[in-house]
């Protein structure tokens, strides 16, 4: 997945991309699909979700990306994902 990061070149996974990212999930309390409308239609989102709604990839970010790290996905859940599988 994160070889695939060029699509979402706002947010490469730098510690810099890592750190907005973060503070962008906190404000709308790590929910994906909020933060999601905060970008759709913004400059250098479009491929990226676009790859991510065609393969299944919000479910695996949803799963991954909760604040609570008990309430995560298992690795062995993300890389049996159809994302992963695809890729």
């Amino acid at each position: 997945m994160l070889s695939h990061t060029h699509h979402f070149h706002l947010l490469r996974w730098s510690g810099i991309g890592a750190k907005k990212l973060k503070t962008a999930l906190e404000r709308v309390g790590y929910d994906l699909r909020a933060w999601r409308e905060t970008v759709e239609g913004k400059a250098g989102y479009e491929d990226g979700i676009a790859i991510l709604d065609k393969h299944g990839g919000w479910a695996l970010l949803e799963g991954c990306l909760r604040e609570e790290p008990g309430k995560r996905i298992s690795s062995a859940a993300a890389a049996s994902s159809g994302f992963c599988r695809v890729f």
